[in-house]
């Protein structure tokens, strides 16, 4: 399978359902054995199997969804079986963009960037793409862990972007993976 097939797949599964209930309490997840850290809402929890699949009919979800309670704003983490080297994050967010841009030629870029976040380099997509009738703010980041894709998105619906967002970038900024 080529390399643009595989990014169109995995963005396909980066890609999740939102609409949305802010907490104000935080604490930090852990997943993946402990090796990613992330501070999300209290709320948030693992997304129910019922949800999983109204939110991925075609049966393919990301590894991990942690969700509000009704599944609008949504966190995926997915370390997929992808070859993933570090200095191929460039060319990974080339793809990504590519891919997105084919597919949804529509689409609002707000940033599209490699990136440092507590000291890891990261592909880190920010987009507004059409989900049916209704918008879909993207926060997308990709990153190699064990020479493997580890991707990580946060989306939520334009209707609660002014209200999500801040925090939003705030999990982002206290993302972490060890090595």
């Amino acid at each position: 399978m080529s390399l643009s097939k595989r990014l169109l797949i995995l963005i396909c599964v980066a890609l999740f359902s939102v609409s949305g209930a802010s907490s104000g309490e935080i604490e930090e997840a852990k997943l993946l054995g402990s090796r990613i850290h992330m501070d999300v809402p209290s709320s948030f929890k693992p997304m129910s199997e019922e949800l999983l699949k109204l939110t991925y009919p075609n049966g393919n979800p990301p590894g991990y969804v942690l969700s509000a309670e009704d599944g609008s704003v949504t966190i995926t983490f997915n370390h997929t079986s992808s070859p993933m080297d570090p200095e191929k994050l460039g060319e990974l967010l080339h793809g990504m963009e590519m891919a997105y841009q084919n597919n949804n030629p529509s689409a609002t870029w707000h940033r599209s960037e490699i990136t440092g976040i507590n000291s890891r380099a990261w592909s880190y997509m920010d987009l507004q793409t059409k989900a049916g009738d209704s918008e879909v703010r993207n926060l997308i980041l990709g990153t190699p862990l064990d020479g493997r894709l580890l991707l990580i998105s946060v989306n939520m619906p334009k209707e609660l972007e002014e209200l999500w967002l801040p925090g939003a970038l705030k999990m982002i900024e206290s993302l972490k993976v060890l090595d």
